[in-house]
């Protein structure tokens, strides 16, 4: 069976431009497989959409049922399918590490492994939802959806190797939260959600200050190639390290205050 599903990934992965991947043949068919379980949950995302769109007059109660069903299958698809590619490419998992898309998307050992944290982790929530649900009589239809959407962003955000890319999945993700804690429509989770915007936006502007001061710094946006630099391992950068560091404590605050961290929390 491992031969048949490696051939099968291989052929698929025949079909793509050599310029996607970057690394060895084997590892860029591993890669395949593990991008296409990163876009299962974007496909996931459109589903739970259109179910929704086309099943707004149905009940309640089971019109939720079938949106959450629907976000744990895409969750329990994943989980199985991490599993089988594992032990499929076990020879080249823990030295597999792959650049994909001119390096934006990053795919080795240490990525898989927190994305099955982050799927388990939805999926517990999932679970605790109903609880929660009747207990403080919270039944809003798209929050199934706006969960889904934090789940897909948060795995794209694992992958990510590039600021820009993370800013973007952060902002998503942060959009989603904002409109999430102001799903019960009360006076109460209004107030936070506009406290939470306001000083998430604050954030943002922080961290996209100093992101674009690292780019004014070193040409790139690769957290690769700035770690490197903080290493002082590029000789060519070693005297921008005061700047950088400036950079990064401009991040790290917008970034605490985007989180709601002391001290900057109310």
């Amino acid at each position: 069976m491992n031969t048949v599903l490696y051939n099968l990934l291989a052929n698929f992965y025949a079909l793509h431009s050599a310029d996607i991947f970057s690394g060895s043949f084997y590892d860029s068919t591993a890669a395949t497989a593990f991008l296409f379980v990163d876009i299962l949950q974007y496909a996931g995302v459109v589903f739970i959409t259109a179910l929704l769109a086309n099943n707004y007059g149905t009940a309640h109660d089971i019109l939720v049922s079938k949106l959450v069903r629907s976000s744990k299958f895409f969750i329990y698809t994943s989980l199985v399918l991490n599993a089988l590619y594992i032990f499929t490419f076990s020879d080249a998992i823990l030295a597999m590490d792959v650049q994909l898309f001119s390096g934006l998307y990053s795919l080795n050992a240490s990525t898989q492994v927190l994305k099955i944290i982050v799927l388990v982790y939805f999926l517990a929530l999932y679970e605790m939802l109903p609880r929660i649900s009747s207990t403080n009589n919270f039944r809003i239809l798209e929050l199934p959806l706006l969960m889904h959407i934090t789940l897909a962003l948060s795995i794209t955000m694992v992958s990510s190797t590039n600021f820009a890319l993370i800013l973007l999945a952060l902002e998503g993700f942060s959009l989603a939260l904002y409109v999430m804690t102001a799903l019960s429509r009360t006076y109460g989770g209004i107030t936070a959600s506009v406290k939470y915007f306001a000083f998430g936006t604050l954030g943002s502007i922080f961290l996209f200050w100093g992101t674009v001061h690292i780019y004014a710094v070193i040409p790139t946006l690769s957290t690769e190639l700035v770690s490197q630099v903080f290493n002082n391992t590029h000789a060519e950068y070693v005297d921008r390290t005061d700047a950088l560091n400036f950079a990064a404590a401009t991040i790290s605050f917008g970034f605490m205050l985007k989180i709601g961290a002391a001290p900057v929390h109310q």
